[in-house]
């Protein structure tokens, strides 16, 4: 299997947990998170800050450090929400040796008592390995987190509003959450085996029928 092929499996999985836990158990989003070198930045399409030397730029404001992250998400999804994803795209990314993953997903936000807003959200995953009394587990932390509300976008003067199809929505799920363990390899390759081999199976059965009603 491919390093994209993996990296799709671990970043639609590492989404669909993410907004597992979003929906049922917000206040412990802060656990996907690296204890020390995480950032999460939070805010909407052409918002200023400061930088350090106090010019004004065009960034959003950040923090740093999963204590500080699990507060900023505590205020910014102080309602209960869920997301409908729109796109999700996955690349890997050679880290020192290690496997992370690049995550990009585009959406919509729904929060209990306000209106739906469209976002983008690109996480970078950081491949680490724990180890325990019996093994070493590998697991993906969050190392960055980039989150935008996106602005209503205006027509330009003159032209015709595009016409586009209506994107299909995917759910949030909803259940009990769970931390990104390791995602297996060999379960991945094993899943593909199993789909090539029922391929190959109903491909001889059809040559079988066609050979007998000849």
């Amino acid at each position: 299997m491919g390093d994209k092929s993996l990296a799709d499996f671990i970043g639609h999985s590492f989404v669909k947990e993410y907004s597992n836990v979003l929906a049922a158990k917000p206040g412990e989003l802060h656990r996907f998170y690296e204890p020390d070198e995480s950032y999460f930045s939070h805010g909407e399409q052409g918002e200023r800050t400061k930088d350090s030397s106090g010019k004004e730029v065009e960034a959003l404001p950040y923090c740093k450090g999963q204590a500080s992250i699990h507060k900023k998400l505590a205020e910014v999804n102080s309602k209960p929400c869920r997301i409908e994803v729109l796109q999700r795209e996955c690349q890997p990314v050679n880290n020192n040796g290690s496997t992370g993953v690049l995550v990009q997903v585009i959406g919509w936000l729904f929060q209990e008592g306000l209106p739906a807003r469209k976002f983008c959200r690109t996480f970078f995953l950081n491949e680490t390995t724990a180890t325990d009394a019996q093994n070493k587990k590998k697991s993906y932390l969050v190392q960055n987190d980039i989150f935008c509300f996106l602005k209503e976008e205006e027509e330009p003067a003159g032209d015709e509003p595009a016409q586009e199809a209506p994107a299909a929505a995917e759910p949030a799920l909803c259940g009990p959450p769970a931390p990104i363990n390791a995602i297996s390899v060999a379960q991945v390759e094993a899943e593909q085996q199993a789909q090539a081999e029922k391929a190959q199976a109903e491909k001889a059965q059809a040559e079988a029928a066609a050979a007998a009603a000849a």
